[in-house]
């Protein structure tokens, strides 16, 4: 069951003539840090989603200005985050996947003028309680009563009474690490427009389009007031909010005021994907916006044209980066899952290179994926790696094959060789593990696939069951994956290895035409496939992609592809002519 956030405080003296200081600060969970009642940093989710049980990523901050000479106070607020939280879809038990425990690891360090050096860190001399966040989790939301704030928490003469020593969570020091992604911050905020609402009275609000975040309201009621607010990405058509699509997920804030002031509402150690926010709450609403977070990644590229409808389908790429890159690559921002799957990441690794400067965020990600890949079964299918398991958990093609796909295309889009440098035994460790797989017919045989999901004439119930056949879509991948790693052993002078991993991907190109060619060319993810795979001899090239063509006129120009196929289908025409 969710818990209270836990509070954690320590006063401590600091000497006259400060010159500079430094915190450096992580944790089990997720953290908010004030030193004499000013916020450090900016994150609302810091540390972010690493592989927990092999690394943690801490932050160091100027403090400088914060500190003074005499009493001074540090307070910390925990929550579950991704450490302890919900995880996946099973709300039985998608809890605690790494800990039971949330913890604090923090080391203040100053220097004065004289040259001395003063360090607080985190030890037993920390108390800790519980305040006004009653309950904090990604999915569900957080639960906040203004009721239980201590209002003298950043004051020396804070009244201490009742508060618990701090209790030591062992963990292995070793296991941290700087940051090098930039962190899930505010990206924009964006006003709203009230929607009409049906006969129940709830305020509605719409923002225009989808975003991940949450509401920041201004209220004015009674102590013990309730403001609650849902989220959703669509409207039912009687115009209340449309919440089966999150499934378990409650998506729900809700605050208790403790008094008739005016007061600054937003959650804490949460967001939620919607476009449409509900409120309901006997307190006045005096102002509202909607606030979208991101990992802060650098905007890079840009379109507009002359069709507002194009440029808007281009935004709303934009968006989904946006509302996807929340410290990891998720699938979606607002259901039961948020997780780091890896067939969207290759999918859409290249247009995210191209839309933002992304290498940090990717290249801390692919580390991740190293770190949880099996040498026998490849990549996981989703990094970090949680929820999954059995068949489903290792080495589906199109998703595993991210292991060589997303270092190729941040090398591409950057220029940048180290990310291929880092990851080459992580991309030549995937590719090895689809060779030794390969039966007597030199081709990968039939295993559980994803296959090209979601393509739309799969049943609904069937999802993984495309038009195109899922062992065709193994061995081009696998081909491809051995064909990037060969030419990232070019460009990292490994001669052996470049002969090595070409010779396969020949191979398994050849072999897999043979054996599937008329098979492909009956649907556009196959035909797009054997294109930007090279997989077509050169001769018949021209005569695919006259089929590809044709097969789209067919259909009007509707994208008939499933995952692995819809990113591939326009390249390949385009590289056709």
């Amino acid at each position: 069951a969710q818990a209270p956030s836990p509070v954690l405080r320590r006063d401590f003296e600091v000497h006259d003539g400060i010159a500079g200081a430094r915190l450096h600060v992580t944790a089990l969970g997720s953290y908010r840090v004030r030193i004499n009642g000013t916020e450090v940093g900016d994150s609302p989710l810091a540390p972010g989603w690493t592989a927990y049980r092999h690394r943690l990523t801490a932050d160091t901050y100027d403090v400088t200005s914060m500190l003074r000479a005499g009493p001074n106070v540090i307070v910390a607020t925990l929550g579950d985050g991704w450490y302890r939280g919900r995880l996946g879809w099973n709300p039985g038990r998608d809890r605690c996947q790494y800990g039971r425990d949330v913890g604090l690891i923090a080391q203040l360090e100053l220097t004065h003028d004289d040259g001395s050096r003063q360090q607080i860190a985190t030890d037993r001399e920390w108390l800790a309680t519980t305040a006004e966040v009653r309950s904090a989790d990604l999915y569900d939301g957080s639960v906040i009563d203004l009721r239980e704030r201590r209002v003298d928490i950043d004051l020396p003469e804070c009244d201490t009474t009742g508060w618990q020593p701090a209790a030591v969570v062992p963990f292995d020091m070793d296991r941290i690490e700087p940051r090098m992604a930039e962190p899930v911050r505010v990206v924009e905020t964006i006003p709203v427009r009230r929607v009409p609402p049906p006969e129940d009275g709830l305020l509605r609000l719409d923002a225009g389009q989808n975003i991940a975040g949450y509401v920041r309201l201004r209220v004015q009621g009674a102590r013990g007031d309730v403001v609650t607010v849902r989220h959703a990405e669509v409207l039912e058509p009687d115009g209340s909010l449309h919440t089966r699509s999150l499934r378990s997920a409650k998506a729900t804030d809700r605050y208790v005021l403790a008094d008739g002031r005016a007061t600054d509402l937003e959650p804490v150690f949460t967001f939620h994907g919607f476009r449409y926010a509900e409120i309901e709450t006997a307190a006045t609403v005096l102002a509202v916006e909607f606030v979208a977070i991101s990992s802060d990644t650098p905007r890079r590229g840009w379109f507009e044209c002359s069709d507002p409808v194009l440029t808007r389908f281009h935004e709303n790429v934009v968006w989904s980066q946006r509302d996807n890159f929340v410290s990891v690559p998720t699938d979606c921002p607002q259901r039961d899952e948020r997780l780091g799957w890896t067939g969207d990441a290759q999918a859409f690794g290249p247009t995210a290179c191209t839309l933002f400067e992304a290498k940090a965020f990717w290249s801390s990600w692919l580390i991740d994926l190293a770190i949880d890949q099996d040498d026998v079964l490849g990549a996981p299918t989703v990094v970090p790696d949680v929820v999954l398991d059995g068949g489903s958990r290792f080495g589906r093609a199109g998703w595993s094959d991210a292991a060589v796909m997303v270092p190729w295309a941040v090398y591409e889009a950057y220029g940048d060789i180290e990310v291929l440098r880092r990851q080459y035994h992580s991309m030549k460790s995937h590719v090895d593990s689809l060779v030794a797989r390969r039966h007597d017919d030199g081709l990968l045989p039939e295993s559980m696939q994803f296959g090209d999901w979601l393509d739309p004439d799969a049943p609904a119930e069937k999802p993984w069951d495309s038009k195109a056949d899922s062992r065709f879509l193994a061995n081009a991948f696998c081909a491809h994956s051995a064909n990037l790693l060969a030419r990232a052993a070019v460009l990292l002078d490994r001669p052996d290895d470049a002969r090595e991993y070409r010779a396969v991907a020949t191979d398994v190109a050849g072999r897999t035409w043979a054996e599937w060619s008329e098979h492909a060319v009956e649907t556009q993810t196959g035909s797009a496939v054997a294109l930007c795979f090279d997989l077509v001899p050169a001769q018949e090239r021209a005569a695919v992609a006259a089929s590809l063509a044709r097969r789209v006129r067919e259909v009007d120009g509707r994208v008939a592809t499933g995952f692995l196929g819809t990113p591939l289908g326009m390249p390949a025409l385009a590289q056709a002519g």
